[in-house]
Protein backbone atom coordinates (compact mmCIF):
# COMPACT_ATOMS: atom_id res chain seq x y z
CA UNK A 1 0.00 0.00 0.00
CA UNK A 2 1.32 3.77 -1.10
CA UNK A 3 0.67 6.31 0.69
CA UNK A 4 0.44 10.06 -1.27
CA UNK A 5 0.97 13.38 0.45
CA UNK A 6 -2.04 15.44 -1.12
CA UNK A 7 -2.21 19.30 -0.24
CA UNK A 8 -5.21 21.06 0.29
CA UNK A 9 -5.95 22.99 -2.36
CA UNK A 10 -6.11 18.75 -4.10
CA UNK A 11 -8.40 17.94 -2.06
CA UNK A 12 -10.85 20.96 -2.37
CA UNK A 13 -10.18 20.45 -6.55
CA UNK A 14 -10.98 16.74 -5.58
CA UNK A 15 -13.21 16.40 -3.52
CA UNK A 16 -16.93 18.27 -5.58
CA UNK A 17 -16.39 15.50 -8.11
CA UNK A 18 -15.90 12.64 -5.95
CA UNK A 19 -19.32 13.89 -4.00
CA UNK A 20 -21.19 14.23 -7.58
CA UNK A 21 -20.13 10.71 -8.42
CA UNK A 22 -21.56 9.39 -5.76
CA UNK A 23 -24.36 11.86 -5.80
CA UNK A 24 -24.50 10.13 -9.40
CA UNK A 25 -24.31 6.48 -8.57
CA UNK A 26 -26.58 6.63 -5.54
CA UNK A 27 -29.23 8.15 -8.27
CA UNK A 28 -29.06 5.54 -10.36
CA UNK A 29 -29.46 3.09 -7.88
CA UNK A 30 -32.90 4.47 -6.52
CA UNK A 31 -33.79 4.85 -10.23
CA UNK A 32 -32.32 1.51 -11.08
CA UNK A 33 -34.66 0.08 -7.94
CA UNK A 34 -37.62 1.97 -9.00
CA UNK A 35 -38.00 0.68 -12.69
CA UNK A 36 -37.40 -2.87 -11.15
CA UNK A 37 -39.72 -2.76 -8.48
CA UNK A 38 -42.04 -5.37 -9.77
CA UNK A 39 -39.48 -7.82 -9.47
CA UNK A 40 -38.81 -7.74 -5.67
CA UNK A 41 -41.30 -10.04 -3.61
CA UNK A 42 -43.25 -8.07 -1.00
CA UNK A 43 -42.56 -10.77 1.63
CA UNK A 44 -39.96 -13.74 2.07
CA UNK A 45 -41.54 -16.85 1.01
CA UNK A 46 -42.03 -19.67 3.35
CA UNK A 47 -39.69 -22.67 3.83
CA UNK A 48 -36.13 -22.73 3.24
CA UNK A 49 -34.59 -21.55 0.39
CA UNK A 50 -34.23 -23.64 -3.07
CA UNK A 51 -30.95 -25.88 -3.06
CA UNK A 52 -29.08 -24.28 -5.61
CA UNK A 53 -26.01 -26.60 -5.42
CA UNK A 54 -24.24 -25.30 -2.35
CA UNK A 55 -25.14 -25.85 1.14
CA UNK A 56 -22.97 -23.95 3.59
CA UNK A 57 -21.16 -26.11 5.87
CA UNK A 58 -19.99 -24.87 9.57
CA UNK A 59 -16.79 -26.15 10.43
CA UNK A 60 -15.56 -25.91 13.80
CA UNK A 61 -11.53 -26.27 14.83
CA UNK A 62 -10.13 -29.90 16.14
CA UNK A 63 -10.24 -30.37 19.72
CA UNK A 64 -12.52 -27.32 20.74
CA UNK A 65 -14.91 -26.94 23.13
CA UNK A 66 -18.55 -26.62 22.67
CA UNK A 67 -20.09 -23.87 24.89
CA UNK A 68 -23.04 -24.00 26.32
CA UNK A 69 -24.91 -20.85 27.28
CA UNK A 70 -27.80 -20.18 29.87
CA UNK A 71 -30.57 -18.33 28.30
CA UNK A 72 -30.36 -14.74 29.41
CA UNK A 73 -32.99 -13.09 31.53
CA UNK A 74 -35.83 -11.42 30.27
CA UNK A 75 -39.03 -9.76 31.73
CA UNK A 76 -42.59 -11.63 30.82
CA UNK A 77 -43.15 -8.91 28.12
CA UNK A 78 -40.08 -9.67 26.41
CA UNK A 79 -40.49 -13.27 26.85
CA UNK A 80 -43.92 -13.09 25.01
CA UNK A 81 -42.50 -11.28 22.14
CA UNK A 82 -39.67 -13.76 21.55
CA UNK A 83 -42.19 -16.46 21.74
CA UNK A 84 -44.02 -14.45 19.00
CA UNK A 85 -40.88 -13.82 17.09
CA UNK A 86 -40.33 -17.59 17.29
CA UNK A 87 -43.64 -18.75 16.42
CA UNK A 88 -43.46 -16.79 13.16
CA UNK A 89 -39.89 -18.31 11.91
CA UNK A 90 -41.78 -21.76 13.03
CA UNK A 91 -44.65 -20.95 10.93
CA UNK A 92 -42.58 -19.84 7.77
CA UNK A 93 -40.58 -23.11 8.30
CA UNK A 94 -37.28 -21.37 8.85
CA UNK A 95 -36.38 -22.87 12.39
CA UNK A 96 -37.78 -25.90 14.33
CA UNK A 97 -37.47 -27.24 18.02
CA UNK A 98 -34.00 -28.74 18.29
CA UNK A 99 -31.99 -31.01 21.09
CA UNK A 100 -28.79 -30.10 20.52
CA UNK A 101 -25.68 -30.16 22.53
CA UNK A 102 -24.90 -26.50 22.54
CA UNK A 103 -27.33 -23.20 22.25
CA UNK A 104 -26.64 -19.65 21.99
CA UNK A 105 -28.61 -16.98 23.80
CA UNK A 106 -31.21 -14.78 22.03
CA UNK A 107 -31.92 -11.36 23.49
CA UNK A 108 -34.09 -8.15 21.97
CA UNK A 109 -33.22 -5.38 20.28
CA UNK A 110 -35.15 -2.53 19.63
CA UNK A 111 -35.85 -1.45 16.37
CA UNK A 112 -36.45 2.39 14.66
CA UNK A 113 -39.93 1.81 14.01
CA UNK A 114 -40.67 0.85 17.94
CA UNK A 115 -40.85 -3.34 17.30
CA UNK A 116 -38.08 -5.78 18.36
CA UNK A 117 -35.70 -7.78 16.23
CA UNK A 118 -34.34 -10.90 17.67
CA UNK A 119 -30.60 -11.60 17.52
CA UNK A 120 -28.48 -14.92 18.72
CA UNK A 121 -25.01 -14.29 20.71
CA UNK A 122 -23.14 -16.73 18.17
CA UNK A 123 -19.69 -15.27 19.55
CA UNK A 124 -18.96 -18.52 21.56
CA UNK A 125 -19.53 -20.77 18.30
CA UNK A 126 -17.54 -18.24 16.14
CA UNK A 127 -14.89 -17.95 17.96
CA UNK A 128 -14.12 -22.05 17.48
CA UNK A 129 -15.23 -21.98 13.39
CA UNK A 130 -12.33 -22.68 10.89
CA UNK A 131 -11.94 -19.27 9.15
CA UNK A 132 -12.10 -19.17 5.35
CA UNK A 133 -11.05 -16.50 3.18
CA UNK A 134 -13.21 -14.96 0.36
CA UNK A 135 -12.82 -12.68 -2.00
CA UNK A 136 -15.54 -9.86 -2.20
CA UNK A 137 -18.08 -10.39 -5.17
CA UNK A 138 -18.11 -8.02 -7.88
CA UNK A 139 -20.69 -5.66 -8.05
CA UNK A 140 -22.63 -7.06 -10.93
CA UNK A 141 -23.02 -10.43 -9.07
CA UNK A 142 -24.56 -8.44 -6.08
CA UNK A 143 -26.71 -6.71 -8.23
CA UNK A 144 -28.31 -9.88 -9.56
CA UNK A 145 -28.60 -12.01 -6.25
CA UNK A 146 -30.95 -8.71 -5.34
CA UNK A 147 -34.25 -10.89 -6.37
CA UNK A 148 -35.75 -12.41 -3.03
CA UNK A 149 -33.09 -11.40 -0.19
CA UNK A 150 -34.72 -9.93 2.30
CA UNK A 151 -33.89 -12.08 5.51
CA UNK A 152 -30.91 -12.46 5.27
CA UNK A 153 -29.69 -14.93 7.82
CA UNK A 154 -32.56 -17.22 6.73
CA UNK A 155 -31.93 -17.43 3.00
CA UNK A 156 -29.05 -19.29 3.37
CA UNK A 157 -29.22 -23.11 3.59
CA UNK A 158 -27.03 -24.82 6.06
CA UNK A 159 -26.03 -28.47 5.38
CA UNK A 160 -28.06 -31.21 7.33
CA UNK A 161 -25.24 -31.94 9.74
CA UNK A 162 -24.42 -28.67 10.82
CA UNK A 163 -27.65 -27.52 11.42
CA UNK A 164 -27.13 -28.31 15.60
CA UNK A 165 -24.82 -25.94 15.84
CA UNK A 166 -26.86 -22.74 14.59
CA UNK A 167 -29.11 -24.07 17.76
CA UNK A 168 -30.64 -20.62 19.84
CA UNK A 169 -31.72 -20.71 23.18
CA UNK A 170 -35.18 -18.95 24.80
CA UNK A 171 -36.26 -19.65 28.11
CA UNK A 172 -38.55 -22.30 26.93
CA UNK A 173 -36.57 -24.50 24.24
CA UNK A 174 -33.99 -24.95 21.50
CA UNK A 175 -34.80 -24.24 18.26
CA UNK A 176 -32.53 -24.95 14.63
Amino acid sequence: MEFMLVSPREVRRVLPCLLYLLTCFYMFLLLLMYCLQDVFQEDVPHGLPLLRGIENHIDLTLGATLSNRAAYRTNPDKAKEIQKLVAKLIEKGWVRESMSLCAMPVILVPKRDGTWKMCTNYRPINNITVRYRHSIPCFDYLLNELDVHYSGYHQIRVKEGDKWKTTFMTKFRLYA
